[in-house]
């Protein structure tokens, strides 16, 4: 749960030193230090009326784990793991790398599957798991390593606004203006519609993750055996 520092922040929360305060998620408010560039950076984003998406159907991703015939660099190709709807458009740039653009025009980005199963490596938000949403919006589910969050989005709720089922609240992922199909990364900045705040969130994590499964922290469903 967000501490109440965090809660009583106002507006953008760029003005007030005290909204630094990180919340249980990994996510933290803007600190006032990074008030005039944010200012000017960063506009606030349209509110978008999407209904809140279903739940994924279990809130810890499966170890990660590396196939027995996966190539030496990591990295396979869609016909090698699991390719939702959402991937539907992508193209490979070379080296295991794909970008996708949605038919609006809006990207995803660049990103690599790993050998593990349903991961991604992308080169903005880091490591992802995803789980394809079955929706008729070609939606899907993913979890960043980032932060521990479980997001769901699509090319209609559009990205780059994402559902964060730990926060409770939409998401506009601000897009990196001086690099072309890229997002802000270490760290990534965020619009909280929840809160009506610009958030940062960790960048992303290099190594591969643990192996280890990663339980949900906050707001988590009962999951029946």
């Amino acid at each position: 749960m967000r501490s109440s520092a965090y809660l009583a922040c106002a507006s953008l929360c760029l003005v007030l030193s005290s909204c630094s305060a990180p919340s249980a998620t990994g996510a933290r408010s803007v600190p006032a230090a990074e008030a005039p560039q944010l200012a000017s950076s960063f506009a606030v984003p349209p509110r978008i009326a999407s209904a809140v998406p279903p739940r994924p159907p279990s809130m810890t991703p499966p170890a990660m784990t590396r196939a027995a015939n996966a190539p030496a660099n990591g990295r396979r190709t869609r016909e090698d793991v699991p390719h939702p709807a959402f991937f539907s458009g992508e193209s490979s740039v070379g080296g295991g790398v794909y970008y996708l653009a949605f038919a609006n025009g809006t990207p995803f980005g660049y990103y690599s599957y790993d050998s593990g199963g349903n991961y991604i490596y992308h080169q903005d938000l880091g490591w992802e798991y995803y789980e394809d949403a079955n929706d008729s919006n070609h939606g899907i589910y993913l979890y960043d390593f980032s932060s521990g969050d479980w997001w769901y989005t699509s090319p209609q709720y559009p990205f780059p606004y994402l559902y964060d089922f730990s926060l409770g609240a939409t998401l506009y992922y601000y897009p990196d203006t001086a690099r072309a199909g890229h997002y802000t990364t270490n760290p990534r900045y965020f619009y909280d519609f929840g809160t009506n705040q610009i958030i940062a969130m960790p960048g992303p994590r290099t190594p591969r993750p643990s192996p280890s499964p990663v339980p949900c922290r906050v707001n988590c469903p009962v999951v029946n055996p």
